[in-house]
C-alpha cells in the first residue's frame, strides 16, 4: 500500500503507477519497493533527469553546437543521487527537511555544472534541483511498502512545475504581478523556499499537507 494520507486519491496514484511501464516492462515482478536502489535510479534517472527536468530546455553555450550529455557522467551522478535519497528513506536527517532539501539540492547543482554541464550549457538553477527530488519523492510515495516509511515524507514540498505554480499565483499569491512571475526551472533557492513557504502557510490555514494537496491540485490544472 502507498502512504496512508493519499488514500482518497486512489484514482489519482493508480493513474501515475501506470506510467512506470520501463520498469513493469525489465522486471518480471510488479513489486515497487521503496528501498530497491534500482528502482529509485530508476525514478531519478528515467523518469526525473530524462522526462521531468525537461533536458530539451538546457541551454547549450553556443546554440547549435555539436554538444551532448555524457551518458556515464550522468548515471555517475543519478547514482551518488539516489544513494543520498535512498539514505535519507532508510535513516531520516539529524535535520530539517527543507535543510536536507537544499543540502541535496545544492550538490546535484554543483556536480551538474561541473562535471557534466562544463563548458557546454549554461548553469543549471536550484529549480531544477528541486524538481528531481521533489518527483523522486512523490514517486516513491506510490510504492507498495511506503507506508512503513511515512515519516520520511510528511515534511516534503510540492513539486514546482507549469501547473503548481499557475495554482500557486492564482490562490496562495495573486497579488503577485505576472512581470515578476517566475518559471519553475529558472528559480535560485531563495525564490524556491518563499513560494513553499507560502504554501506551507496556505495549506495550514486550509488544513491541508502540501505533499498530499498536490495531487488533486495538479490533475484540477492539467484539465485548464
Amino acid at each position: 500500500m502507498y502512504l496512508q494520507s493519499l488514500k482518497g486519491y486512489d484514482n489519482l496514484v493508480n493513474d501515475f503507477k501506470d506510467s512506470y511501464k520501463g520498469w513493469y516492462n525489465r522486471n518480471q515482478s510488479k513489486e515497487l519497493d521503496i528501498t530497491n536502489k534500482e528502482l529509485i535510479m530508476y525514478f531519478s534517472l528515467e523518469k526525473g533527469f530524462n522526462v521531468d527536468m525537461m533536458p530539451l530546455t538546457f541551454q547549450k553555450l553556443v546554440k547549435g553546437s555539436n554538444v551532448y550529455i555524457d551518458q556515464n557522467i550522468k548515471g555517475e551522478i543519478l547514482s551518488w543521487f539516489s544513494d543520498e535519497i535512498l539514505k535519507y528513506i532508510l535513516n531520516g536527517t539529524n535535520k530539517s527537511y527543507d535543510e536536507w532539501h537544499s543540502k541535496l539540492g545544492n550538490a546535484f547543482v554543483v556536480k551538474v555544472n561541473n562535471e557534466l554541464f562544463k563548458d557546454k550549457y549554461y548553469p543549471m538553477q536550484y529549480g531544477k534541483a528541486q524538481k528531481l527530488i521533489n518527483m523522486t519523492m512523490k514517486y516513491l510515495s506510490t510504492c507498495d511498502n511506503a507506508d512503513k516509511y511515512e515519516e520520511r515524507f510528511k515534511d516534503c514540498h510540492m513539486a514546482l512545475d507549469s501547473k503548481i505554480l499557475d495554482w500557486y499565483y492564482n490562490e496562495v499569491r495573486p497579488d503577485i504581478k505576472k512581470s515578476y512571475r517566475k518559471s519553475w526551472s529558472s528559480l535560485d533557492e531563495i525564490s524556491y523556499f518563499e513560494i513553499q513557504n507560502d504554501i506551507r502557510e496556505y495549506c495550514k490555514t486550509h488544513n491541508y499537507i502540501p505533499f498530499v494537496q498536490e495531487w488533486p491540485i495538479w490533475a484540477e490544472y492539467m484539465k485548464k
